[in-house]
């Protein structure tokens, strides 16, 4: 994504201010954004008059955790050996993301591991069984567990961890789910996070002939 950006901001003047600056935001390419729903009229008509055709193509959950000291007491099953991902690991998780199979994927995973928060449970011989790292936006995201090691809560402990490691650091934390998967979304709830509905919009910018 060349035109890659995030924006947090509680103040709808400023967020429009923000759009309508083209040092932030480069409106001759075309564009992915995550909108949340309170926001997406205005983020509408600053697009258009941008010059960009809109097209609405899916509905998550924006999960955003506020307050770590809810997770003070939450501690993690001793026998368990948590860890941080490493970039050796990286080909097992690119294997699993929806969009594997290429070099790029590969090369994006091995530097979200290398350089930003992640957390993973190992098994007896140092393999990860259950991950979930961050990404260039601070996102939580690519969080799998191997099919013979579910049902376990370890996906659990793997976003506690996650999530104390971010908060720590001083980062957001969030993760967008798509509005179908409400396994996540409950057991996301279940930790604090509160939840945000969010358009997902493709913008493409309308050359004049």
């Amino acid at each position: 994504f060349p035109n890659l950006c995030t924006m947090f901001t509680k103040d709808l003047e400023n967020l429009r201010a923000m759009l309508m600056d083209d040092r932030v935001i480069d409106w001759t390419q075309d564009t992915i954004k995550g909108i949340p729903g309170s926001y997406c009229d205005l983020i509408k008509e600053v697009s258009t008059s941008s010059g960009m055709d809109v097209k609405e193509i899916k509905h998550y959950s924006l999960m955003v955790h506020h307050n770590p000291e809810s997770l003070l007491h939450n501690e993690s099953d001793p026998t368990m050996k948590i860890s941080s991902l490493k970039v050796s690991h990286a080909e097992l998780v690119a294997k699993q993301f929806a969009y594997s199979g290429n070099d790029l994927t590969l090369s994006h995973v091995r530097s979200c591991i290398q350089h930003l928060p992640s957390a993973c449970i190992l098994d007896d011989s140092g393999n990860p069984v259950s991950w979930c790292l961050s990404d260039e936006l601070c996102e939580m995201r690519m969080g799998f567990t191997l099919p013979e090691y579910r049902r376990t809560g370890y996906m659990k402990t793997v976003f506690t961890a996650l999530i104390k490691q971010m908060h720590a650091m001083g980062f957001p934390v969030y993760a967008h789910v798509a509005e179908e998967n409400t396994a996540i979304i409950n057991m996301l709830t279940s930790f604090g996070l509160c939840n945000y509905p969010v358009c997902i919009w493709r913008l493409t910018y309308q050359t004049l002939n």
